[in-house]
This record gives C-alpha cells, structure tokens and sequence, in this order.
C-alpha cells in the first residue's frame, strides 16, 4: 500500500529484503509476523472450503473416472470453490490486513485477533468485517481458477505423457510450483486493489466507492504497474505456500483412500 493516491512518492520500501530488513529495524521480529493469528484462522477456513469443494464440483460438471475435463470445466471448479471460502472467511482477511498495516511507533489499535474483530463489529457493523468481501471473492475466485486447474492439468499432462512417475512426489512438486508461480502473477493486481479496500476505514472518509474505483483511481494517479507492486515477494510467498498446500492435500487424500487431484 506504499505511496497509495500519490502520483510521485518516494517509496519506503526499495525492495523485498530492504522491507524485510527495515521491518525487523523498526519493529522487530514481531513486526515480521503482525497478524499471524488472523492469517492462520483465515488460511484454515478459506483452503479447508476451497480444497474440499473442488473434486466434488468436477463431479457436479461431468467428470468421470479415468477422465478429465476440459480446462474450463476445471477453472469454473475452482473458481466456484475458491470464491464460496473466500466469502465465508472474508471478516479474517480484513483483521488480517488491518493488523499488518499499524506501522512501528503507534499504539495498536487492536490488543488480540479477538479484539479486533469486536472492535470491528462495535464501530462498524457487519458491513465492517465483511467490507472488501467483494474484491476478496473475486480475488479467490481468479487465483483458484488459475491455481488448482493449473496444478491438476500439469500433474495430469506430466503423468499421461509418462515424463514423471504418476502420484510421485516429483509430479507433485513440479505442478505445485507451477501452480504457485501462476497464481503469483495474476493474482498481484486483485491483491493491490483488495489491500487497500480492506485497509480503509470510515474514519475521515472513504477513500474508494469500490473494486473498480480503486482499480481507476489507482491507475490513473500511480500508473498500471501499481498495480504489480509487491509482486517478487508474492511469488516468492505463494510458490512455497501452494506447492505446501498441495503436497499435504495430496498426503491426507491418500491417507483417506481418494484417488490423487
């Protein structure tokens, strides 16, 4: 959100290990992990949804055993899932951001994830926890039609043209990473803007009316590549996590007797 609605700024940040390193400066090593506890109850609702609506949803669209679907079929699948959990675990996301964006030398305005979400909800309602749902759903609805059909459609295509072992951990890891990679790059504009919905509040007023007023306010005073700012580190962050995500989805659904995604 750094030098949001300025037109010339100097950036706080230079870059990924400078942010990581003034952070640490400024804040410490709790600076680094500012809204944790949100993050994790977020992480545990929204992928639980997510993950688990999947496979049922391509059965819903016609999938059969031994077969696969088109790509489409799979990315209206994943999509669906992807914005259902989004929904549901919106008012996390929104403590989640708030938290993460009290700056060093201010006195918190939250004392717990459970006090923030009381605050929330005492000053600004229900519309106040799920304020950015919109953005968020559609956010999670893109990155997870991109992120679980491209997973499932390179793990497939790796193993029907026997370049990997099938169900190996050397399939999984590939297709996690590719996966990861591309949610990382179409995903960066949906986060710019759903960050910075999420991170006002009515106090002062209301800086965006909504997704698409943020999206133009934004390209016309900073430029359309404010809209990748924060991309490399969330690359960095969402290959790791999904290729995670992935290897422990596959491992449970083995552990459960499922067939593999």
């Amino acid at each position: 959100i750094q030098g949001e609605m300025l037109a010339t700024s100097q950036p706080k940040y230079r870059g990924l290990l400078h942010a990581l390193w003034l952070i640490y400066h400024e804040e410490g090593v709790r600076g680094l992990y500012k809204g944790l506890s949100p993050a994790m109850l977020r992480e545990g609702v929204y992928a639980s949804i997510r993950m688990g609506c999947y496979e049922p949803l391509k059965l819903m669209l016609g999938e059969k055993e031994g077969e696969q679907l088109p790509f489409y079929s799979k990315m209206l699948a994943g999509g669906s899932a992807g914005a259902v959990g989004a929904f549901i675990a919106s008012p996390t996301d929104v403590v989640k951001i708030q938290m993460q964006a009290e700056g060093p030398g201010v006195v918190p305005k939250y004392r717990s994830t459970m006090h923030a979400f009381a605050t929330l909800w005492k000053t600004d309602g229900i519309r106040g926890l799920y304020r950015g749902c919109v953005p968020t759903s559609q956010r999670a609805a893109i990155i997870s039609a991109c992120m679980i059909p491209t997973y499932d459609h390179t793990k497939h295509y790796l193993q029907d043209n026997r370049w990997l072992r099938p169900e190996s951990i050397e399939v999984q890891i590939v297709s996690g990473m590719t996966a990861g990679v591309a949610m990382g790059v179409v995903s960066s504009p949906i986060d710019v803007i759903k960050t910075r919905i999420m991170n006002q509040t009515r106090v002062g007023g209301l800086k965006y009316r909504g997704s698409l007023d943020c999206l133009y306010k934004t390209v016309k005073i900073e430029g359309p590549l404010a809209l990748y700012k924060g991309l490399v580190p969330n690359v960095m962050r969402l290959g790791p996590h999904t290729l995670m995500a992935f290897l422990i989805v596959e491992k449970l659904r083995n552990l459960a007797g499922l067939r593999g995604i």
